[in-house]
């Protein structure tokens, strides 16, 4: 355990901890607000299984996937800089899947411009993912072109069963679109299609203590060919903002949800986005966090 603690200590000391509400504030790329969600005492929303809609009433676009969107993808490699989420713990133990099942289905492929990246539905038209996917951070940062982002949920290899979806709008926080503060980095995107009606979507919940909690955390790794991998551990430590975590990740995993299952349903608790010396990290789903999220899922 103690390098996990001397993680700790760097991660107060590498990134400002600055917990002001400020940081928490929404922008977007279209310079829309959305209406704050209002949120209770119970820090849980429930997720879908989905299945309610026929996928060509989803919007979502079915046509086959031609072979020059293939090459694109084939170039796409995970978000590059000193932090990006590539670490393996000795043997690496992710397993592929098949994502044609709830809740692997709800997870998505997410190509935004020259990167790779990784998300999940929920709702029928909003991903959550990191805000490094959507937005580069800080003052002198920018949004990812909108036309560049296109989303794949439930991609395995050259199979899209449930086809891609354009995005109207992508959403960040203030502490990172403006301050490029990693304590911040989550977001989401809104779609031009509601395929989260045919694919299900995630829960998301601030569960006070998350130490010990199954920590699921699956995406699409970039030096697997745009297939969808997992890996099973626990939540080892937390902070006021970050989940520390040993799953084995690797770079284009960034924006995958950390979740688990209640007994009641799938719930995200976090968003994986780091990795630093001996751990991985995500961004904990706490209060204020989970508010933004629900904020997002309620916009039009």
């Amino acid at each position: 355990m103690k390098p996990l603690n001397i993680f700790l200590t760097m991660i107060c000391t590498s990134f400002s901890s600055i917990t002001l509400a400020d940081n928490h504030g929404i922008i977007s790329s279209d310079g829309s607000v959305p209406t704050p969600a209002s949120v209770g005492s119970t820090l849980i929303e429930r997720g879908s299984l989905g299945g309610e809609s026929a996928l060509l009433s989803t919007g979502a676009d079915t046509s086959p996937i031609t072979a020059t969107e293939i090459a694109h993808l084939k170039t796409l490699r995970g978000y590059g800089s000193q932090y990006e989420s590539r670490a393996i713990w000795g043997l690496d133990t992710r397993v592929q899947v098949t994502p044609t099942a709830y809740p692997y289905r709800a997870l998505a492929l997410i190509a935004v411009s020259t990167s790779l990246c990784t998300g999940s539905l929920i709702s029928a038209d909003t991903i959550l993912t990191a805000g490094h996917c959507v937005h580069t951070g800080g003052a002198n940062g920018s949004w990812m072109p909108i036309e560049t982002i296109t989303v794949y949920p439930g991609a395995s290899g050259a199979s899209f069963p449930y086809g891609k979806c354009t995005a109207k709008r992508s959403y960040t926080t203030t502490g990172w679109g403006e301050k490029g503060l990693a304590n911040y980095d989550y977001g989401a995107i809104k779609l031009n299609c509601t395929i989260g009606n045919t694919t299900g979507w995630l829960g998301f919940a601030a569960p006070n203590n998350s130490v010990n909690l199954p920590a699921i955390i699956a995406g699409y790794p970039g030096e697997k060919s745009r297939t969808q991998w997992v890996s099973f551990d626990t939540i080892r430590q937390q902070t006021s903002e970050w989940l520390v975590y040993p799953n084995d990740t690797t770079a284009g995993m960034s924006g995958a949800p950390i979740w688990y299952d209640d007994g009641q349903g799938v719930l995200a608790f976090g968003v994986h986005t780091y990795k630093f010396p001996k751990a991985n990290r995500g961004k904990r789903i706490n209060a204020a966090v989970f508010k933004n999220i629900k904020t997002w899922k309620n916009a039009q």
